[in-house]
């Protein structure tokens, strides 16, 4: 098992968020899955979202945006095992969409919001 310290140090083991990632209460929503189609809004938007983390947890990079849909080159880069976490005076209202070439169970996501 890969024990890796990213530049935020949050403690990433095989690409899994321990328990630094999610601080109880903090969060409303947490959700691990996978895409299924790209792009794809993986939250809806939200007008009072105080937090929004993002972690790619595939092998592939992808493209994060959150005023429209993602594409190839269109977004923010999120290369393979890296995450992003909007500053707490820049938080995003819009849908959070997500662009990569390669779909399905290998295209996995961690987000966290709240």
């Amino acid at each position: 098992m890969a024990t890796v310290r990213n530049k935020r140090n949050f403690l990433l083991e095989d690409n899994v968020p321990d328990a630094s990632w999610s601080k109880t209460g903090e969060y409303d929503l947490e959700t691990n899955s996978f895409l299924a189609a790209s792009p794809t809004d993986v939250v809806p938007a939200r007008i009072n979202r105080n937090s929004l983390k993002f972690m790619n947890t595939s092998a592939f990079d992808y493209y994060v945006r959150t005023t429209g849909a993602a594409a190839a080159g269109v977004g923010m880069l999120i290369p393979a095992g890296a995450f992003y976490e909007w500053e707490a005076n820049n938080i995003p209202s819009g849908a959070l969409s997500v662009y990569t070439p390669t779909t399905g169970a290998a295209a996995t996501y961690y987000v966290a919001e709240g």
